[in-house]
C-alpha cells in the first residue's frame, strides 16, 4: 500500500509543478474594496488549500463525534465479553467431581 501511496504522491506533485509553470500569467484578485495581485497557479492554488480546510472543518465534528461513539461501543463490548467469560468460565471454589471408587459392574452379574 505504501509504494501506491508513494506514487500517486510523486504524479501529483509533478502535475502540480506542470500547472504552476504552464499558469504564471499575473492576475487581480479583488475582494471588496482590497486588490491583490498575484501568479495565476499561486491564486488557484490558494483556492484549493481553502476549499481543502473548508471542507475538512465540515467533516471533522462528525468524524469526532463518531470517534468518541465508537470509544464507547467498544468499552460496551468489552465489558459484555467480560461478562461472557466470566460466567462460561467454571469457579475456582467448586469442588471437582469425585470419581467413583467401585468399578462398573456388568449388567449379567446382577
Amino acid at each position: 500500500m505504501m509504494p501506491v501511496f508513494l506514487i500517486l504522491t510523486v504524479v501529483i506533485a509533478i502535475f502540480a509543478i506542470v500547472f504552476a509553470l504552464e499558469n504564471t500569467e499575473m492576475v487581480t484578485v479583488t475582494l471588496f474594496t482590497v486588490q491583490y495581485e498575484s501568479n495565476l497557479a499561486i491564486v488557484l492554488m490558494l483556492a484549493l488549500v481553502l476549499g481543502i480546510i473548508m471542507g475538512v472543518s465540515v467533516v471533522l465534528p462528525r468524524l469526532i463525534k463518531q470517534g468518541i461513539a465508537m470509544n464507547g461501543l467498544q468499552k460496551q463490548i468489552k465489558t459484555l465479553e467480560d461478562k461472557a467469560a466470566s460466567a462460561a468460565a467454571p469457579a475456582i471454589s467448586d469442588p471437582p467431581e469425585a470419581a467413583d471408587p467401585t468399578p462398573p459392574q456388568p449388567n449379567f452379574l446382577k
